[in-house]
């Protein structure tokens, strides 16, 4: 932590990366980290991007999972724009169209697909358990 940015050692690629003012970075090492923490902000700059409140949509395996969009991802260059989200399993890129707004209306129809889930997941196991007393089939086999 330095200034209150958050650096971490990714030991896949040995680089130290943080988020500085809505940016993604990486250095090689600590001290170069502090540099460009350090350096001053260009005048010309634009606005650093401000953190979005957001659901990670996994519909398919009925799954929501609120979070902060927290920039856009610096290879968004093609139509599908990737974005940095931080949530319960820390911060990992996605697509932008993964995401549905947290608003009152979504929040509601997510609170119903859960119940249906969980519906769901009920009757199949009450469905399997109901498949284990089946009386299985005997027959004699002549001699």
């Amino acid at each position: 932590m330095h200034k209150d940015v958050e650096v971490t050692l990714w030991e896949e690629d040995d680089t130290w990366r943080f988020t500085l003012r809505g940016r993604d970075r990486a250095a090689p090492s600590p001290s170069k980290a502090r540099d460009l923490i350090d350096r001053p902000v260009p005048a010309n700059k634009a606005k650093p991007f401000t953190p979005i409140p957001a659901i990670l949509s996994r519909a398919r395996e009925s799954r929501f999972i609120p979070g902060t969009i927290t920039s856009i991802a610096a290879d968004s260059f093609r139509s599908d724009i990737k974005v940095w989200f931080s949530g319960p399993n820390g911060r990992q890129k996605f697509g932008l169209n993964e995401f549905v707004a947290p608003t009152p209306e979504n929040l509601a129809i997510i609170a119903e697909c859960e119940k249906l889930m969980e519906a769901a997941r009920s009757a199949e196991e009450r469905a399997r358990e109901l498949g284990k007393n089946l009386a299985k089939l005997t027959i004699e086999v002549p001699e």
